[in-house]
């Protein structure tokens, strides 16, 4: 299979298993919300917040290792791969089992701002457990990040999709048992399965990889530490970026709105990753061109930027109309806050979004200083924000903080990659993105119309018609959908870059004649 098959294909299986793990996600919390109820979905999502602060122990190098592995691929040394991910491995399981230790104490305090009473000893209860569940992922991250250095992305994919279907099971079975523990048993077991089915297919591809590794090697760390120290400190800013946020959620509007914010960043960030991991695939592919042909770089920026308008644009638009709807069904009532959480969620993560290319080109070539600085940016805005927002208008202040830090710290990354790419910012938005944004524009803009007046007409014409008033909700969110649709489908399939997509599609499906394929 050729580079831009291969490429295509990578990105399509991403997509695949996003599309599979939202799907999960959605029935997983929605029989958590009728199980263990709101208040305790809060919890769970304060926990995990908690227990992350073990990614520290990742020290930079499960996001670093990626380039590194994929620069001993493209040389054909495969020794070096597998001690590069043995010196990862054994690092970061010495650094989480110290860091659980070490983090415990100021986990608890963390708990104790945020929430009081019995869910507070119930969250200190699921504290251990949730914490060795994150050492495991921690180990689990070094082993994904080996096979999508080795451009095994698909494999990757797969893992990942079984990875949803078996927690989904877990967690059903183990819930209603359990409750609070019961969830975070199944995230220890299904975290460890995940472990070794990684674990089996990277060695598969890496025989010199060791069953239990035990190698470590001082040469392979500071080459890795010198590049994973940027990563590092991206590491502890995002770290921070999650509990804090819910930290002040929970302190400024309750644990209930801890919970529908959760469900309401999940679904936001799965829809993002549909776009994300399509251009995740091609770090390997920046790496290589680093090395081999470096000025092809910025080609394959921009072409990644436009695909990533195209697909940005009218998505979070369309995602934005569709909540309503979503809230409806997936909580059973329009709930206020899930719904303007959302909204601005989407709002933030679209800025954000488009930052996504120029994120990965400097990841891949190792230029890491702008991805740190707009972190940084972020992560202080995040915090000015949130405590001066959430203190004036409650929680969802809070929330409306992380919109704006997500926005101007994706706005800082772009600029500061085309300053240093002297790129010109009239070749980022062509003539099509231009009329493609002013149609979503309007499209959003009717359907907050069609929300002021439909909804009270129906309240007067379904009663007549013996239809129950509960169906108007259904109906607007129909007709609005239907209308973001009408006014969007004409310029998004006469857009310029619709052929492009079209040919990545087509290439991840093309079948090749067996004397031309290789094994990748």
């Amino acid at each position: 299979m050729g580079e831009k098959g291969r490429i295509a294909t990578n990105a399509v299986s991403s997509v695949v298993q996003i599309v599979i793990s939202g799907l999960t996600l959605v029935v997983l919390y929605r029989y958590l919300l009728e199980t263990i109820g709101v208040e305790k979905l809060g919890v769970w999502s304060l926990v995990l917040a908690t227990s992350s602060m073990i990614q520290v122990a990742n020290f930079g190098l499960t996001g670093s290792i990626v380039k590194h592995i994929a620069d001993c691929d493209a040389r054909g040394d495969k020794q070096s791969l597998a001690l590069a991910v043995e010196t990862a491995i054994v690092t970061v399981t010495f650094l989480s089992l110290l860091l659980i230790i070490c983090a415990y104490p100021a986990a608890t305090y963390y708990l104790s701002f945020a929430i009081d009473g019995q869910l507070c000893r119930e969250a200190l209860d699921i504290l251990p457990i949730a914490l060795v569940a994150f050492a495991l992922l921690m180990i689990t991250s070094v082993y994904q990040s080996g096979l999508y250095g080795c451009q095994l992305i698909v494999q990757r994919n797969g893992l990942l999709i079984g990875e949803s279907f078996s927690h989904l099971a877990l967690c059903l079975f183990l819930a209603p048992r359990y409750g609070l523990l019961g969830l975070a048993y199944a995230r220890a077991a299904q975290n460890l399965m995940t472990l070794t089915a990684s674990a089996a297919f990277l060695k598969r591809n890496v025989s010199s990889l060791s069953l239990f590794p035990y190698r470590w090697d001082k040469d392979q760390f500071k080459q890795m530490v010198g590049y994973a120290a940027s990563f590092q400190i991206i590491s502890v800013l995002v770290m921070l970026s999650d509990p804090i946020t819910k930290a002040l959620l929970g302190r400024l509007g309750g644990v209930s709105m801890v919970g529908y914010y959760e469900m309401a960043n999940k679904l936001v960030q799965l829809f993002r990753s549909l776009i994300v991991n399509a251009n995740q695939v091609l770090v390997p592919a920046f790496a290589n061109l680093g090395q081999l042909q470096p000025w092809r770089v910025s080609e394959l920026y921009l072409k990644s930027y436009r695909i990533v308008i195209y697909l940005a644009l009218p998505g979070f638009g369309l995602m934005t109309v569709c909540i309503p709807l979503i809230s409806e069904l997936w909580i059973g009532r329009i709930e206020s806050v899930f719904v303007w959480s959302m909204v601005l969620l989407c709002a933030g993560w679209f800025a954000n979004t488009l930052a996504v290319p120029a994120y990965f080109a400097s990841l891949g070539t190792g230029e890491m200083r702008i991805n740190v600085t707009s972190h940084v940016v972020m992560t202080v805005t995040n915090i000015v924000l949130g405590v001066s927002l959430g203190q004036a208008i409650g929680g969802l202040g809070v929330i409306a903080g992380w919109a704006i830090a997500l926005t101007i710290g994706g706005l800082s990354l772009n600029l500061l990659y085309y300053h240093r790419k002297s790129i010109a910012l009239g070749h980022l938005c062509s003539h099509d993105d231009r009329i493609l944004g002013l149609r979503v524009v309007l499209a959003l803009g009717a359907s907050c119309l069609a929300w002021q007046v439909f909804p009270s007409a129906w309240d007067v014409s379904l009663p007549a018609l013996g239809v129950s008033g509960k169906w108007g909700t259904m109906l607007t969110s129909v007709v609005t959908i239907v209308g973001y649709l009408g006014i969007l489908t004409l310029q998004v399939w006469k857009h310029s870059i619709r052929n492009d997509v079209q040919g990545w599609l087509i290439g991840a499906f093309a079948r090749k004649p067996a004397v031309h394929a290789r094994i990748d």
